[in-house]
């Protein structure tokens, strides 16, 4: 498909999405995603597999709906966390209100989205409502905290009306993130480390012999008694060695 559509700066990854972590660094200037997770397949009407269902069969299951609604809200809220991302589309291809506009609803309403000014992206700004014929179909109204009426933001395809699948669409979207305070701190912290580091140096300048870092030199601290010093002065035998006991930190 990649191939067909002509796109030559695709990188593929076989993973799980939920285990990417928010702070990697393959995806720290990432702006936007696109997430079209699993989900019932109830607006697909020419599915072979439907021609083989009775009616019976082809009843809402109520707890795999659930189960996908639970799962689709995970997902997009992981995207949503990204610290550079500031558009996330989300898709479907179900009919159904709880894999849609509850799904979108329910992210917007939690607290660290509302914090981090996620909203949905006007229909307006779409090609769907540039072209000869405006898209009109929105999504279904429920009940929510919000004021503004976001159901206008998203897109519906009713397959018994609009002789195309069932497909929905919304866009999360927020200003783009700017460096907050705690890259400043970062910043601080690298300049404070700068500063001690040269103080040390200062205070204790290099002698004349090989003092070459033992590899555990890193981790704990070699500390050099009086005593210690002492005794190298006198045998001369350490050879650059820094005599000391490791005490763990």
């Amino acid at each position: 498909m990649i191939k067909l559509a002509g796109c030559t700066n695709v990188r593929c990854i076989n993973g799980d999405f939920l285990a990417v972590n928010h702070d990697d660094e393959r995806f720290k200037d990432v702006s936007c995603i696109l997430v079209d997770p699993s989900c019932s397949g109830s607006g697909i009407s020419n599915r072979l597999d439907h021609l083989s269902q009775t009616d019976s069969q082809k009843k809402r299951d109520e707890n795999r709906i659930q189960s996908l609604s639970r799962f689709q809200t995970t997902i997009v809220s992981h995207a949503l966390r990204f610290p550079s991302v500031h558009q996330v589309a989300y898709s479907t291809c179900s009919i159904w209100k709880e894999e849609n506009e509850e799904v979108v609803f329910r992210i917007l309403n939690k607290p660290e989205m509302i914090d981090k000014g996620w909203s949905l992206k006007e229909v307006k700004d779409t090609f769907l409502n540039n072209s000869k014929t405006p898209w009109e179909r929105t999504g279904e109204v429920i009940s929510t905290k919000r004021s503004v009426n976001l159901s206008e933001r998203m897109i519906r395809f009713d397959p018994s009306v609009d002789q195309t699948i069932g497909f929905f669409a919304a866009v999360f979207h927020r200003p783009v993130p700017q460096p907050g305070p705690a890259s400043a701190k970062k910043a601080e912290r690298s300049t404070s480390t700068a500063i001690t580091q040269k103080t040390e140096r200062a205070h204790h300048p290099k002698s004349s012999c090989d003092q070459t870092p033992l590899p555990f030199a890193q981790s704990p601290k070699l500390i050099v008694t009086g005593k210690e010093k002492m005794r190298t002065k006198r045998t001369g035998l350490f050879h650059g060695i820094r005599p000391g006991r490791l005490i763990s930190i």
